[in-house]
């Protein structure tokens, strides 16, 4: 899977209305591979950091593929050599600002 944080989609949306070709596809995204396994992994490991005890999480089934593909990343080499755009915020910052948001909306 992909993963993009949010402030890097917000980079290049920006450079696509200012780049891009109206009606032309572009595919926008980090083309760095994320097994869905690392982000459970990594979940439960920021869980385990947190100083508050009982945290949990389900899985809700309503939102869970009926098969998953062994194999599913976003080819934006296109959006990448018209615009130069390059992602810079890493999947441990994804969760870190995920963890941050929660933590103050909610704690």
């Amino acid at each position: 899977r992909n993963f993009t944080h949010v402030l890097d989609m917000v980079e290049a949306y920006s450079l696509a209305i200012d780049r891009c070709e109206p009606g032309e596809l572009y595919l926008i995204g980090s083309s760095r591979d994320e097994d869905i396994r690392s982000f459970r992994d990594a979940v439960e490991q920021l869980i385990a950091r947190s100083s508050v005890d009982g945290i949990m999480y389900e899985t809700d089934s309503r939102y869970v593929r009926p098969t998953q593909v062994p194999f599913l990343l976003c080819d934006a080499a296109k959006f990448v050599a018209l615009t130069g755009w390059q992602p810079s915020l890493g999947f441990e910052r994804i969760l870190d600002d995920t963890l941050a948001y929660w933590r103050n909306h909610v704690g």
